[in-house]
């Protein structure tokens, strides 16, 4: 990295301290009681992330009073942005009637037809409360429904925190050999056995990951993939 460019990156960053004080004291305080000081993996930047305090539209706010232009709308569920008074309304609607049940109900199924109507390759779907558990859950019916143990994941791609798709997420540079070289685990605490059943495929890269796929196809039962992927330089 270039000096100038390491100068500049160093002026944000001082600029980023100095208007956030309320967050970086809040981050002290979570990570008292959260490891990292969050929940959510995701929601860490360096030097430390600002704390909401209240959103609308595509502004956000921190509790510090700075002002945010949202490209991210919650990992983009928000498709009608922050404090949308439609949905406000619905959910003061039912909030009115309780706010969860151990029992299924009529809003669930209305929903399924929705989305399955609009969408012409989906026959059926389960609900579930986070993309890590929904791709947990469609590689373990793809293994089922095949009988295989094997699946593959293109290097660079993010598909949750699960043990299986946890492998050469975002590898070091020095960790990088040849493109068909062995997955990295992204986390302490991954069993190097894991390393057996994840086929990493490079990215951009079609005619080696054609060969990577033809050479375990007895044993794969899937192949996951972002038609997009959006983590790499996140």
């Amino acid at each position: 990295m270039s000096q100038k460019l390491n100068q500049l990156l160093e002026e944000q960053k001082n600029q980023y301290i100095s208007k956030t004080k309320k967050s970086y004291e809040m981050q002290k305080i979570s990570e008292k009681y959260m490891p990292g000081g969050s929940t959510r993996t995701t929601q860490w930047m360096e030097p430390y992330p600002f704390y909401a305090d209240n959103a609308h539209g595509s502004i956000m706010t921190d509790i510090d009073g700075n002002n945010y232009l949202d490209f991210m709308i919650n990992a983009t569920s928000l498709i009608l942005g922050h404090s949308s008074e439609e949905v406000k309304n619905v959910l003061n609607t039912q909030i009115q009637k309780g706010t969860a049940y151990s029992a299924p109900t009529d809003g669930q199924a209305k929903l399924a037809k929705l989305i399955i109507d609009r969408t012409r390759s989906m026959e059926t779907l389960r609900f579930t409360n986070s993309g890590t558990e929904a791709t947990m859950m469609a590689i373990m019916a793809a293994r089922a429904y095949t009988q295989k143990h094997k699946i593959a994941k293109f290097e660079g791609g993010y598909h949750g925190t699960h043990d299986h798709v946890s492998i050469s997420v975002s590898p070091k540079a020095e960790d990088l050999k040849e493109s068909t070289h062995p997955g990295i685990l992204q986390y302490p605490g991954q069993p190097e056995s894991l390393l057996n059943d994840v086929i990493v495929l490079p990215f951009n890269d079609i005619e080696k990951s054609k060969d990577l796929i033809n050479a375990h196809r007895e044993d794969l039962a899937c192949l996951i993939m972002e038609p997009v992927i959006s983590g790499l330089g996140y």
